[in-house]
């Protein structure tokens, strides 16, 4: 959405830019593939582009050019997609990118997957639904996990230090390099 311009016009079908990617049945393993243009394209915008005409002013002569610059502010996904924008696991045992490797699960074979049984963590500490008798207040909510501390384990599976499995990554996002 372009916010350069007035709220009520931002919203009108004519201003909105929508991308769209759905993946189908074979769903690519490089989705860097489709960033990377955007990337070069966000990294050039934060620099800046020069000398961009302004058709909206009345001003006469050299004040209708500007500098334009631009920013991607937030992308919107649903899980999967999320997972595969972001390079996190969003399914199978690590699939929290709040929670991580401190995501409690567990392998239900009725089921035939993997199940998240200690919701009731994430309630306040007076819910009823909280745990029963003396196990309210046993397990505090899972610590959320800042991109520095993402950052880190990342460096470690590089290094060999961790294993990707166990670390809920599946690649560093190419949109960490913008500058911003």
């Amino acid at each position: 959405m372009n916010y350069d311009i007035p709220p009520w016009l931002a919203t009108k079908k004519g201003f909105i830019i929508l991308a769209l990617i759905i993946p189908g049945p074979k769903q690519t393993t490089n989705f860097d593939v489709f960033l990377q243009p955007l990337v070069e394209e966000l990294s050039q915008l934060w620099q800046g582009v020069s000398d961009v005409f302004d058709g909206r002013t009345h001003r006469i002569g050299r004040d209708r050019w500007f500098m334009l610059r631009g920013i991607m502010m937030w992308t919107m996904h649903d899980s999967p997609g999320y997972g595969i924008v972001s390079g996190f696991q969003t399914k199978g045992y690590c699939a929290c990118p709040t929670c991580a490797i401190d995501l409690p699960y567990s392998w239900s074979y009725q089921l035939r997957k993997v199940v998240y049984m200690e919701f009731s963590t994430f309630l306040p500490l007076d819910h009823p639904f909280r745990g029963v008798g003396e196990d309210r207040n046993l397990d505090p909510p899972p610590i959320a996990r800042t991109m520095e501390w993402w950052k880190n384990t990342w460096m470690d599976v590089q290094d060999g230090r961790r294993q990707q499995d166990e670390s809920g990554l599946r690649r560093w996002c190419l949109l960490h390099q913008l500058p911003y």
